[in-house]
């Protein structure tokens, strides 16, 4: 019909790593031709894909109306990153915390009093955290802890330079005072 609107094909476009969804129809007017998982053979359907499973998976489809075929290439990843917070134990930290095992290609999100902070792998002030670390596929996984009031070494020394300096202060007034009186 002149002026009227007709959709062909819908599709979406999905990233090299996903993490949903759990199925893929295909678009009408095509069928899976072949489908692997990581390099072995996985199909089932040729209708749709099931991406329950993670891994690799490589899909050929070809459109019946054209006859052109296409490539799929993803990996499914559903498992949620996780990162290692040394120094803190049952919530809270006395001392720096450092971020390890960080996947490679994550982004992470650390929150001190509720506000975004740089990204950084030591943490070293006190205050409430939350790091939230997202995996290229979407996955994330988020950890909150408490930095508690510390003093580390350059504090340690610089009290106790101060309590040196306030003593000799101490003894000179003394002994200032002491010799005033004696002429």
């Amino acid at each position: 019909q002149k002026g009227s609107e007709q959709k062909l094909l819908s599709f979406t476009v999905v990233g090299d790593r996903i993490n949903e969804p759990v199925s893929y129809a295909m678009p009408t007017g095509c069928i899976v031709t072949e489908e692997t998982l990581d390099g072995e053979d996985a199909m089932t359907d040729n209708r749709s894909v099931d991406l329950s499973e993670e891994g690799h998976y490589v899909i050929l489809y070809r459109c019946v109306r054209n006859n052109v075929e296409y490539q799929l290439d993803l990996t499914v990843d559903h498992t949620a990153p996780t990162i290692t917070a040394d120094g803190v134990k049952n919530g809270k930290a006395r001392g720096p915390v450092t971020l390890k095992n960080i996947e490679a290609g994550s982004t992470l999100v650390i929150l001190k009093d509720g506000k975004q902070i740089t990204r950084r792998t030591i943490l070293t002030q006190p205050g409430a955290y939350t790091v939230k670390v997202t995996d290229e596929a979407g996955n994330s996984n988020a950890y909150s802890f408490y930095i508690l009031f510390y003093l580390n070494a350059g504090g340690i020394s610089f009290g106790l330079i101060l309590v040196v300096a306030i003593t000799a202060l101490g003894i000179y007034l003394y002994v200032s005072r002491r010799r005033l009186r004696i002429r």
